[in-house]
């Protein structure tokens, strides 16, 4: 009996065990990895335009880009790169008439994005041989949690509001790969140029962060102290963070002191000192207590996959210093990490008086995803958490995102095609009209509403009402349009 146990404990602590198991955990994360991009790939072949975006197709189909940049920057907004990548993209949907072309765009950067991004801190951090196929399902897996972390999980798939908040959080993350990159290759210098370029002209609390941490990185560039990542001091990263520090704040003065910056600051409830620092004591506590912890499950889901990778890669002595420096690293971390998600709530109080929308949060979502990474990563990595409960946790995570990954690819994507048709249909119905030379407005019931991964579009009873105006402009139909 004695010796069957031991030869079963044998057989655990075996290498081959400890292969297959791996294997194992390779096995379901790539397959809640192809889930949930599937999920998102066949979901976005049924999303439409909605809200803002008949706008922008308006100014497109008067101005095209280049003017219509300028006419944005005049009279509505001064963030001149989302606008001209917003143009641009219109354009694009234009030519396809499918907004599907945006989201495989997003999948595909932020993927390869974090692939890199993933590559320079298991660099810095391990000195093993990396295993780019761990490495490659770990950067779609992080872009999975940021996505369905987001506390309004629509704004991925509408699209001006995509572009602007996924758009600057991409480029916010290809800033961070070039900065952290040792290479001196032209592609990295046009990367880091373009996007300080793209974020300082951002939505305002992602621009305003970046910008701090461009501060908070360029003095400890020319420091001798360390903090995290920022700890090289040589000319090549005292240059970049330098570079990517004027560029960055060249564009934000540049996005924030436009005419059109101040005609859409005219229209929103911008408060008096008094009522804004009472609204931010009230909207900080609803944040962490309302918002925060309603997605709270996926970032325990990530953290228990990263530990067991941090695990993987453990070295086989554990110097007790190490954890008495984790635990300063992760208090420290905190302390940085509720700083920041302040930061990032300021602007949005300041402009419509209170944290919402939730899209304005898409910064903070990908802030805490980052933050758990890293530190459950450290946690397997610099303690002696046990490898088959982190192994056996991990797997049981996978599973679980398995399952929601299935569940919805098929529920959630049959609301979406109904939505999608009855959208055609009613489109095609007014463009018959508008052959027919029709110019009375017409009348349109309501379609089915998508679920809620999809911005809805619903018309007004009153055909001024601007999203009625623009539709109707955008499609150039002659004629005004009302819901029933």
């Amino acid at each position: 009996m004695f010796k069957l146990i031991a030869k079963i404990q044998a057989y655990f602590q075996h290498e081959s065990f400890t292969r297959k198991s791996h294997a194992v955990f390779l096995f379901f994360l790539s397959l809640a990895n192809f889930l949930f991009v599937g999920y998102l790939l066949h979901l976005s072949f049924y999303n439409r335009l909605a809200m803002d975006d008949f706008t922008a197709l308006c100014v497109f189909n008067e101005h095209g880009i280049t003017e219509g940049v300028a006419d944005f920057y005049q009279h509505w907004s001064g963030r001149f790169a989302s606008v001209w990548l917003m143009l641009v993209a219109i354009q694009v949907y234009v030519y396809l008439q499918n907004l599907a072309f945006w989201t495989f765009f997003l999948v595909f950067a932020y993927s390869i994005t974090f692939f890199y991004g993933l590559r320079l801190v298991f660099k810095s951090l391990i000195n093993s041989r990396q295993d780019y196929f761990l490495i490659l399902n770990l950067a779609i897996f992080l872009f999975i949690i940021f996505v369905i972390t987001n506390y309004n999980f629509s704004t991925f798939y509408w699209f001006c509001a995509s572009i602007g908040y996924f758009g600057g959080v991409l480029f916010a993350s290809i800033l961070a790969v070039c900065l952290l990159s040792s290479s001196t290759h032209f592609l990295v210098w046009t990367g880091l140029i373009l996007s300080s370029l793209f974020v300082g002209s951002a939505v305002e609390n992602i621009a305003i962060l970046c910008g701090l941490l461009l501060s908070i990185g360029l003095v400890f560039s020319f420091s001798n102290y360390s903090l995290f990542f920022f700890n090289q001091r040589t000319k090549l990263n005292q240059s970049k963070w330098l570079t990517a520090w004027i560029v960055h704040l060249s564009s934000f003065v540049i996005a924030w002191f436009s005419s059109g910056t101040k005609a859409r600051l005219a229209t929103s409830q911008v408060l008096n000192w008094t009522d804004f620092l009472w609204q931010v004591r009230k909207s900080v506590p609803y944040f962490f207590h309302d918002i925060a912890f309603s997605r709270i499950n996926y970032l325990l889901l990530l953290a228990l996959v990263m530990c067991y990778v941090g695990v993987y890669f453990k070295k086989k002595e554990i110097n007790p210093e190490q954890e008495i420096k984790l635990i300063s690293e992760l208090l420290l971390g905190i302390i940085l990490l509720l700083g920041f998600i302040l930061v990032s709530i300021l602007p949005v109080v300041y402009a419509f008086g209170n944290i919402e929308p939730n899209r304005t949060l898409t910064i903070v979502a990908f802030l805490l995803v980052i933050f758990s990474a890293y530190f459950a990563f450290q946690l397997g990595y610099q303690t002696l958490f046990p490898k088959k409960l982190a192994l056996v946790l991990a797997i049981l995570a996978l599973i679980a995102l398995v399952y929601e990954g299935r569940y919805r690819w098929v529920n959630e994507v049959k609301g979406a095609k109904i939505y999608a048709q009855e959208y055609d249909v009613q489109v095609k119905y007014l463009l018959d009209l508008k052959a027919k030379k029709h110019r009375e407005p017409v009348g349109l019931n309501p379609i089915t509403l998508p679920p809620g991964s999809l911005e809805r579009n619903s018309f007004y009873a009153d055909t001024t009402y601007w999203l009625n105006r623009d539709f109707a402009k955008a499609y150039e139909l002659g004629f005004a349009v009302y819901s029933k």
